[in-house]
């Protein structure tokens, strides 16, 4: 059996790796068995509630009167749509309605009538539009009710982002101290880069299985209480200071090749560091103390030292939910100094990670090339 095979049979037998995946498998699967509030039908009900109460009484105490000829025909269409909404007897006449009455409100707000944010109010025109567009919408309350494509988009953006880098650490610190066994140190090439190269073949390997076991023991018993879901799912976020709007199927996949390449870029740069330095926990390390840059509260600040680059960094890609977002997230911008997208992702998080594997085995090759030239010279010495 060749090293990557001796590697990948000793990892195997590390509970390391049975832990990632069960510790990924009762964080992701905590919310489909926990009811956890989410941005749909329950609140946006109770605004309506809220908003209908207001305008009922501000109708009935004359508070239009004396308004502008337009202003009072805008607030008598949005009433007239909330009572609507309200009786509505199936759910596409409900968002039907919702939007009607929200695009409305933009109206209001442009007319110089209305002060409110203005990014929430295009959100929630955004949100109600994509919903009204749904054949048969479904009720989404809390996590529970998710089908597991609005399940996967919501749990792998909502699950604290630092969690889905274990594996890259976990496995990193697995491969390195199974290579330093007996068995695998006599079984060992003697080209330091191929040596490199099949520890980072492994843990590629390792981590995309890891991830997709974990990713399947959750998702399936959810499929089979929920159903499927709808891909359309409409997905709403505010990113640098304007909406964007994408969809459960786009957000779940846009997170799953976030996490993955994550996850690829960290054990790439980890095993480099360990392999570099001689020293087991020297790349988990590293991997470690970059998975927690982004956990400052000012890291995505247009006022940080680095917002300039931010977009260039692979730390602003290792959690996903700001460049994704996700099903039933609130409407809040993350990244208010910069506009990320899921293909600046990819890129930077594709070549860091290969820039890492060349930066190793370039190194291998030099200190070989070094060691090939001082035995030489000292073969023409001893001449």
């Amino acid at each position: 059996m060749g090293y990557a095979g001796l590697l990948w049979r000793c990892v195997l037998r590390s509970p390391i790796v049975y832990v990632i995946v069960a510790i990924l498998v009762a964080t992701m699967g905590a919310p489909a068995l926990i009811p956890t509030l989410v941005w749909g039908d329950e609140m946006v009900r109770q605004n309506l509630a809220s908003s209908l109460t207001l305008a009922e009484e501000n109708e009935a105490s004359g508070a239009y009167a004396s308004a502008p000829q337009r202003l009072q025909d805008l607030a008598r269409d949005e009433l007239s749509e909330m009572r609507l909404a309200r009786g509505a007897t199936s759910r596409h006449d409900f968002w039907v309605h919702m939007y009607r009455s929200q695009l409305i409100q933009m109206e209001d707000a442009n007319a110089g009538y209305l002060s409110a944010d203005r990014l929430l109010l295009e959100a929630d025109l955004a949100y109600f539009e994509g919903m009204s567009k749904l054949v048969e919408p479904r009720e989404i309350s809390d996590s529970t009710q998710m089908p597991a494509t609005e399940f996967l988009s919501f749990a792998l953006a909502s699950t604290p982002g630092i969690l889905w880098l274990l594996p890259a650490v976990a496995i990193a610190y697995a491969l390195q101290r199974s290579a330093r066994r007996g068995r695998l140190m006599d079984a060992r090439t003697r080209s330091r880069a191929r040596r490199l190269l099949s520890l980072c073949a492994v843990g590629l390997l390792l981590t995309l299985v890891v991830l997709v076991v974990a990713w399947a023991l959750v998702l399936a018993p959810v499929m089979v209480r929920n159903g499927m879901g709808d891909p359309s799912y409409p997905v709403v976020l505010i990113r640098g200071g304007k909406v964007s709007v994408s969809t459960a199927l786009r957000s779940g996949l846009g997170c799953v090749t976030l996490i993955l390449l994550s996850n690829w870029f960290l054990i790439l740069l980890s095993t480099v560091i360990s392999e570099l330095t001689g020293r087991l926990a020297a790349g988990p390390a590293v991997a470690l103390v970059l998975c927690a840059v982004p956990l400052s509260d000012s890291y995505f600040l247009s006022a940080s030292v680095h917002a300039s680059v931010l977009g260039m960094l692979p730390t602003t890609y290792l959690f996903p939910s700001p460049t994704t977002g996700y099903v039933g997230g609130f409407f809040v911008d993350l990244t208010p100094g910069v506009q990320l997208s899921l293909a600046g992702g990819v890129g930077v998080l594709v070549g860091c990670a290969a820039l890492a594997l060349v930066v190793g085995v370039g190194s291998c090759g030099l200190r070989r090339m070094a060691r090939g030239a001082i035995l030489q010279g000292r073969g023409q010495v001893s001449c």
